[in-house]
């Protein structure tokens, strides 16, 4: 891949008064690459914000140190260290004793073509290719399995009472990256002239599919794109903060390691072989018994034996990827200044 451009926006909404969401868009150092992160808080005023800016400073020291020789294992420590930080914070002051995250993190590799995701939440990564918006992360939410099931449609979903009640989130306890039930992770080719969107839940609370698809496929600059993204969810009511980052890959790929050819080489023409000491002796010889013969001091018997004696003998041939209901965080219950939205 020859590039890569983005666009990020973050937006307090319409309803509330302070910003829990946070993001992340960077390249690593040799810029091979890049890092993107979103970040939605939990627990309101008694530390959703302070959560999501935690997240956000860890995972990006912890990428700025990585060794990159394993991406996907690289970004799921950098990802657990950020829910152990937070976790201790919890646990450090009771002001934040409720406070938690979720994050969608993803590195793009620009010369592997490969997007590495680790996800916890309802964050979401969209993947936009070819007119169609296809969903990368699932929402470790009820609704949202209800809503991939298909038990519920999209726009019941966008409503429902519970799309708020998730299920995982960063800080809750102290983890491992190899827990169960704690990271989604997983890889995805990246397809020239394609875009992804990371984005918090105020805007796909907000907008449908459609309506995403519809500005992510317009012909306006990705700046254009995020504004309008977030203005479209403001119109719609604002109801919670609106964060997108988009990114749009070139549209030629990078261009291939050449590879071995699989056609036979040409062999080289034969070289006139050396002629041996012996062979010189040999060539003198036959010359010798040649010019006797034609004096008439050699019979032909005696050249007939000696051409068997010095003809060359012929070499002999060698034949021998369901959520558990436990452990559920309501996101909006724990913003103690705020009505359940």
């Amino acid at each position: 891949m020859k590039s890569i451009a983005y666009s990020a926006l973050t937006d307090v909404g319409r309803v509330r008064t302070n910003n829990e969401d946070n993001y992340l868009v960077r390249y690593l150092p040799g810029e091979r690459f890049l890092l993107s992160v979103v970040i939605d808080g939990v627990g309101g005023y008694e530390g959703g914000e302070v959560a999501a800016s935690m997240a956000a400073e860890s995972i990006s020291a912890s990428m700025e140190r990585a060794a990159l020789q394993e991406p996907l294992q690289d970004l799921k420590e950098a990802v657990t260290k950020a829910s152990n930080d937070i976790y201790e914070a919890r646990l450090a002051d009771a002001r934040l004793s409720e406070m938690s995250c979720v994050v969608t993190a993803a590195l793009i590799d620009l010369d592997k073509e490969l997007l590495y995701l680790v996800h916890i939440g309802d964050t979401r990564l969209y993947q936009f290719a070819g007119g169609m918006l296809t969903k990368l992360s699932h929402d470790h939410s009820l609704v949202g399995y209800w809503e991939e099931s298909g038990t519920i449609s999209e726009a019941e979903a966008m409503v429902h009472p519970r799309r708020n009640i998730i299920d995982r989130s960063l800080g809750d306890v102290r983890h491992l990256s190899s827990d169960q039930d704690f990271l989604d992770a997983g890889i995805f080719p990246i397809e020239p002239g394609s875009s992804f969107l990371f984005c918090s839940d105020g805007l796909y609370d907000m907008l449908t599919s459609a309506e995403i698809t519809s500005v992510l496929a317009d012909s306006h600059t990705l700046d254009e794109k995020a504004q309008l993204l977030v203005a479209m969810a403001n119109e719609k009511g604002g109801k919670d903060n609106v964060t997108v980052i988009i990114l749009q890959t070139s549209a030629e790929p990078a261009p291939k390691p050449r590879q071995a050819s699989k056609v036979a080489p040409v062999a080289p023409a034969p070289e006139t072989p050396k002629r041996s000491k012996g062979g010189k002796v040999a060539l003198i010889a036959v010359l010798f018994f040649a010019l006797g013969y034609a004096a008439g001091f050699i019979t032909p018997g005696i050249v007939k034996r000696l051409e068997k004696v010095h003809t060359p003998k012929t070499a002999p041939v060698d034949t021998t990827s369901v959520i558990k209901d436990t452990s559920l965080v309501q996101k909006d219950s724990l913003d103690i200044k705020e009505p359940q939205q």
